[in-house]
């Protein structure tokens, strides 16, 4: 009767996260993980066949949800996860309602875009710099060797020369 695998072992767990859909950024609590799979609990509810992105600590999860009943849903995971290294980071502190993590929020004002031919013009610019630049360091790297080549040529007769001079006096 061993028509079915096996269910993989569940890790029951009580880690509050962060949740990436495509409506934003919102917290949630990751209820039990396996190698596979989460169970998140959200305040707001999710969507079947959604994308999403979960974030513990340093710890970054990809996964698609399978399943969603109320407030609680399933995560197939895109890659396998260290279940021992994402329960060994240490709880964040619960936020506040209403409370944003971060000292500041972030800038939603996007860089004006250019136009090509402006940014071929700047690599161009960069490329002219950056030639000279080269080219300067490698005439200057050539001068000093070619010093220290005719410092090492004059030195020895110039030192014999110095010893004759003042051994005759």
């Amino acid at each position: 009767m061993g028509l079915l695998k096996a269910r993989e072992e569940r890790r029951n767990t009580f880690l509050r996260a962060r949740l990436r859909t495509e409506h934003g950024w919102t917290d949630v609590t990751i209820g039990n993980v396996s190698s596979r799979g989460l169970m998140l609990q959200s305040v707001e509810p999710l969507q079947r066949n959604c994308f999403v992105e979960i974030r513990h600590g340093s710890a970054c999860i990809v996964g698609r949800i399978v399943w969603a009943r109320g407030p609680k849903c399933g995560v197939r995971t895109q890659d396998k996860v260290d279940v021992a290294g994402l329960l060994s980071r240490a709880p964040q502190k619960p936020a506040k309602p209403g409370e944003e993590r971060r000292s500041a929020p972030r800038r939603l004002e996007a860089r004006p875009a250019r136009a090509p031919q402006e940014i071929a013009e700047s690599s161009k610019r960069f490329a002219r710099v950056f030639d000279w630049t080269i080219m300067m360091a490698a005439a200057g790297a050539a001068g000093v060797f070619m010093a220290q080549a005719a410092w090492t040529a004059l030195d020895a007769p110039l030192a014999r020369a110095e010893h004759a001079l003042s051994g005759a006096q």
